[in-house]
């Protein structure tokens, strides 16, 4: 030690380069960290908005086959004697395989969307057990149907909202930390409108006549 200390006294320029070599290779050390952290974190970034995609498809479908099930519910009550047992035809009626798939999403990548995905869960389960009691003969009122099938999308809406309000944090894409948006509880308290389109039409306009008929 004494003899560093007398060369470098002695030679004090050949402390220039192991200065400079040392701050160098610092600064290598975290230029590659840096480097191996922006690079994973792509990679990150990359694999959960594929994921997310994902997702989202999976919450379009669920929404079609809401208004399937609806449709096939509303012909059970109002359709022709043909169209009655078209819900019998659905493939996977009570969604059990395409439900497990969205579960292993959120579970696995989107933990933050379990919250509104249990009440969308529950909403299911109503609208299943209401399908279950229509197909063994002893079907609930057409309105509990309309509400059932109505909290589900309005569920699923809620879902891809927070998507959406949430992209970059849901998949990591960012550098400065950023509050996750939850949905305010006043848009949780679902009220009742019954399904728009042409579903319920239809049924405006079969259950029209019989109206017409009661008036007569």
């Amino acid at each position: 030690m004494t003899f560093l200390s007398d060369s470098f006294s002695a030679n004090p320029s050949t402390l220039v380069p192991l200065a400079a070599a040392g701050v160098a290779a610092s600064v290598a050390f975290l230029v590659g960290v840096l480097t191996q952290f922006a690079t994973s974190k792509r990679e990150q970034t990359k694999l959960l908005i594929a994921k997310l995609e994902e997702l989202y498809l999976l919450l379009n479908k669920s929404a079609q086959d809401n208004v399937a099930r609806f449709d096939a519910v509303d012909k059970w009550f109002h359709g022709k004697p043909d169209e009655k047992f078209e819900i019998q035809k659905i493939d996977d009626l009570y969604g059990l395989n395409h439900n497990k798939k969205i579960i292993m999403f959120i579970r696995l990548y989107f933990p933050q969307l379990s919250f509104l995905h249990q009440q969308l869960f529950h909403a299911q389960q109503d609208l299943n057990s209401l399908c279950y009691s229509l197909l063994a003969g002893q079907p609930a009122r057409f309105e509990s149907f309309k509400v059932a099938v109505g909290r589900i999308g309005h569920f699923l809406r809620l879902i891809e909202s927070e998507i959406i309000s949430n992209r970059k944090k849901l998949t990591s894409d960012y550098w400065i930390l950023c509050r996750y948006k939850g949905t305010p509880q006043t848009e949780l308290e679902y009220v009742h409108n019954p399904p728009p389109g042409p579903v319920s039409t239809r049924s405006d306009q079969s259950a029209t006549p019989q109206a017409a008929a009661s008036k007569a």
